[in-house]
């Protein structure tokens, strides 16, 4: 796993821009944090976690998604993996944020090899029992279902990152102002998940039997009947829609106004993703047979057996319909003089 993340470490970072010094900073929407500004599930999280004194980030998977400490220290190349794409939130938060190598910097990363699950097809539906009699005809046979709609595709969500710290600097030093690094989140959403397959059309049921006929005294007394129709098979299930396409990730900074301003610089990469596409439709079912004519003793006479059922019209019900591409992702900074007061909020 390690060297996974070293290797497409190495990638992301062949592609990332520059970290120029003399670079206008990207427009980043910032605002006072106010009472409200932060959602009730981070403020709880925030004031439940137990505190640590430090945190090292290295070339890892982070196994918890908060991550509360006096001094978070990122390695030099540090390379962070979230470990869950299910968690709602990222935190990390530290009173400093310290880098080994801020030439180096550091990456923060959800898994590049996520693929959304694609749906089960669904049941095809019970054969409806055979039909059964009408005096002394057979009764047509019942038409198959029609198939189910295959499911809608997955669509997978980003969970937020939150970086909360007071002061960014170098490992080793003690300068009061925050220092430039280099930083890349990557987190793109995650392609739409192709719809599910439609079921397949149910069978017809077969057509019921004719009444046998009857003699006595070598003379019919009674007609023999003739078979039902077997039952139209039933139309394919139409294909399960594409899932919506992931949005991009939103990513939050929460520090002072100097912290805010060197991560206003960090590279964020978080698109919306592609839609799934349209699922296929199921097979169209079989038709039903035709009963069987009655049995014709002597010089009795009667209708023959059944036909067969007509074949499924149409023979499916479509495919679906093709998922809607994702949303890029935000990135917000709230300004506050010292983010203490958020473990006592």
């Amino acid at each position: 796993m390690t060297r996974h993340l070293f290797i497409l470490a190495s990638i992301l970072a062949a592609t990332a821009p520059s970290h120029l010094g003399a670079q206008t900073p990207p427009p980043i929407p910032r605002e006072v944090l106010q009472e409200n500004s932060l959602p009730p599930e981070i403020r709880a999280a925030l004031r439940n976690a137990q505190p640590i004194s430090l945190f090292n980030i290295g070339t890892e998977t982070l196994d918890k998604n908060v991550i509360i400490a006096d001094k978070v220290v990122w390695n030099e190349g540090a390379v962070a993996q979230l470990g869950s794409l299910d968690w709602p939130y990222v935190i990390i938060f530290g009173k400093e944020f310290l880098f080994a190598d801020p030439e180096a910097g550091a990456q923060l990363l959800r898994a590049l090899n996520v693929k959304a699950t694609v749906p089960a097809t669904p049941t095809k539906p019970a054969t409806p029992p055979a039909a059964g009699r009408s005096g002394r005809n057979g009764n047509n046979g019942t038409n198959g279902r029609n198939g189910t709609d295959g499911a809608t595709g997955q669509t997978t969500r980003i969970p937020d990152i939150w970086l909360i710290t007071n002061h960014i600097g170098t490992q080793g030093t003690s300068s009061p102002t925050s220092t430039k690094v280099k930083l890349r989140i990557h987190v793109p959403g995650v392609a739409g998940g192709d719809g599910g397959r439609g079921g397949d059309g149910g069978d017809g049921g077969q057509g019921g039997s004719g009444r046998n006929g009857e003699t006595r005294y070598g003379v019919c007394s009674r007609g023999a009947g003739g078979g039902g129709n077997g039952g139209a098979a039933g139309s394919g299930g139409r294909g399960g829609n594409g899932g919506a396409g992931g949005d991009g990730g939103r990513v939050f900074y929460v520090g002072p106004g100097d912290v805010i301003d060197v991560l206003q610089y960090a590279s964020v990469s978080n698109t919306g993703a592609k839609g799934g596409s349209p699922g296929q439709p199921g097979n169209p079912g079989n038709p039903g047979n035709g009963g069987s004519r009655g049995s014709h003793p002597g010089n009795c006479n009667g209708p023959g057996p059944g036909v067969g059922g007509p074949p499924a019209s149409p023979a499916n019900l479509g495919p679906g319909d093709p998922g809607v591409d994702g949303k890029k992702g935000t990135t917000t900074a709230y300004v506050v003089s010292d983010v203490s007061s958020l473990l006592t909020r």
